[in-house]
């Protein structure tokens, strides 16, 4: 309470000392219940993310020594009766020609993730529940798909088309649907009011407690869900935390259990093993078309493109080999950038056979919709160009084949500079018959050098201004020049010490070639030759 006189809420009252009431049962609301979560469990992950689909009996262990344990078997580990948690001498005492595999955490994670990518095939609101599990809030999603049962069947027979084992389960809350998920019932609840009877019968071990906490409850007699429940809230949070309290409470709707949604990662990444270690360019290449078939498959999923990857040739012993392969802008269509690598490929000469392949993407953006012509009646149109370049930079390199972007600075020299980025401006000039027709005449270089379209400017302009001979106070280039145009007087560059003063002519040789020359004013009777017209 405030003192007399003083700021209500400038001295906050303290807070009161826990009781009972702080553990007090909160009341379901309806906005707790809007949403409708399914859940896909799936138990042999850690399988599954290896890749090991062998008929022969296979687990996964997890741990090291005599703290080693089987952490998921295959089918026929089972027919052998190794189960989960089992030791790994049992197990080869029940099957002596056991494969034994490490459990790979990381690839776990990845195939965890790349699930959840394609997940969000079915709703927008996907939520990654490690180690083996993922979230979908389907609400808006049922009448798109049939209903509750038309979507799980349909998510069933995909994960089976992909060969994981699968248990799913709906509700209205986002922990109950893993619970029931991981009992393996199948149950698919909509209705709040199920929770409590159908929650109530699950095992301990669907709500994936500490075993040390699973041991102390069922030592008190307390063997599944509803018996946590009918213990006495304040004792059940001081004996075994309040977490786990608050855990039932979120899987019942009395609290809210929010969910942040899953962001698919900003760059494509993946992974492929060669079956053998090979210098083989060809056998390279197919490994690429691969793993652009992923990307392409990654790409179209989220509607966006890339302009750049990298492939990373790894070996055995040395360093891994590195080829960028870039595009002029960004695109989904991987078969660009499989004839890319063609050519990187076909160039290549490695030092070291290849173990593995893998391809990193640059960033990826949605791509922005654009409009295109029913009918292409142009003899070469702005993906020709596109594809030219492209060709070109993969043979010769990206400081070979550049672009042109304009400076603000009069002086010629300085005027412009090379881009990787070809300028869009320049690709039009090249492309567009209306643009050439309409600005006939005009210097081809205005739009970058920020001039008057009516200044002549030379294609060809000279890295360094050569000397002219003058003979009479005449500029001479094979013989005596002829005036065309001119002056244009440039006068500038004060600010950095190499400041120009020069009055640039038109002039044409005896042959008809037309230069570009300009008289330095500081020394009146020197001329030089800066550029070449066309």
């Amino acid at each position: 309470m405030a003192l007399p006189g003083s700021t209500p809420g400038l001295f906050p009252s303290l807070p009161k000392p826990a009781t009972s009431a702080s553990v007090r049962s909160p009341g379901p609301t309806a906005e707790r219940f809007s949403h409708l979560w399914l859940c896909i469990y799936l138990p042999g992950l850690a399988l599954e993310a290896l890749d090991e689909n062998a008929d022969a009996a296979t687990v996964v262990v997890d741990g090291e020594g005599s703290h080693c344990r089987v952490h998921v078997a295959n089918k026929a580990a089972y027919h052998h009766g190794i189960r989960a948690g089992a030791k790994l001498n049992a197990a080869y005492a029940l099957c002596p020609e056991l494969k034994v595999c490490q459990r790979d955490l990381l690839r776990e994670r990845e195939r965890l993730q790349k699930l959840a990518v394609w997940a969000t095939r079915f709703t927008p609101w996907v939520q990654v529940e490690q180690p083996a599990a993922l979230l979908l809030e389907v609400r808006g999603s049922l009448h798109l798909f049939a209903g509750a049962t038309g979507l799980s069947n349909k998510i069933r027979a995909k994960l089976a088309a992909m060969q994981h084992r699968q248990h799913l389960a709906m509700a209205p809350t986002p922990l109950a649907a893993l619970w029931l998920a991981r009992s393996g019932r199948g149950l698919l609840l909509q209705q709040a009011q199920q929770l409590p009877g159908q929650l109530g019968k699950l095992p301990l071990y669907c709500l994936g407690w500490p075993d040390k906490i699973v041991a102390s409850l069922k030592g008190m007699g307390v063997y599944n869900v509803r018996d946590c429940l009918r213990l006495p809230r304040d004792g059940f949070a001081r004996r075994f935390g309040k977490q786990y309290l608050q855990q039932l409470d979120r899987a019942l709707g009395r609290m809210p259990d929010p969910r942040p949604a899953f962001v698919a990662p900003a760059r494509f990444r993946k992974t492929l093993e060669m079956p053998a270690e090979t210098a083989d360019t060809q056998l390279l290449l197919l490994a690429t078309e691969k793993l652009l078939k992923k990307l392409s498959a990654y790409l179209v999923r989220r509607q966006a493109g890339v302009q750049n990857i990298a492939l990373r040739l790894v070996h055995d012993e040395q360093s891994p080999t590195v080829i960028r392969i870039g595009l002029l802008e960004q695109s989904q269509d991987t078969q660009r950038l499989l004839s890319l690598a063609r050519l990187k490929l076909d160039s290549l000469e490695l030092t070291a056979p290849v173990i593995s392949l893998q391809l990193l993407s640059g960033k990826v953006s949605t791509l922005a919709g654009h409009e295109r012509q029913l009918f292409d009646c142009q003899p070469g149109s702005a993906a020709d160009h596109s594809a030219l370049l492209e060709n070109l930079r993969a043979r010769l390199g990206v400081s070979a084949v550049f672009g042109i972007a304009g400076v603000a600075d009069h002086r010629p020299e300085s005027a412009w500079q090379r881009v990787e980025k070809i300028d869009k401006k320049m690709e039009k000039m090249g492309t567009d018959h209306g643009f050439l027709k309409e600005n006939r005449g005009l210097s081809p270089f205005f739009p970058f050098f920020g001039l008057s379209p009516f200044l002549s400017r030379p294609l060809w302009l000279l890295a360094q201004p050569q000397r002219l001979q003058v003979l009479a106070g005449k500029p001479q280039y094979d013989g005596p020049l002829v005036y065309e145009s001119g002056p244009e007087r440039i006068e500038t560059g004060w600010w950095d010490s190499n400041d120009i003063v020069r009055d640039y002519y038109v002039l044409r040789a005896a042959g008809g070639l037309r230069l570009w020359a300009y008289r330095e004013r500081r020394a009146p009777g020197n001329w030089y030759l800066h550029g070449f017209f066309g």
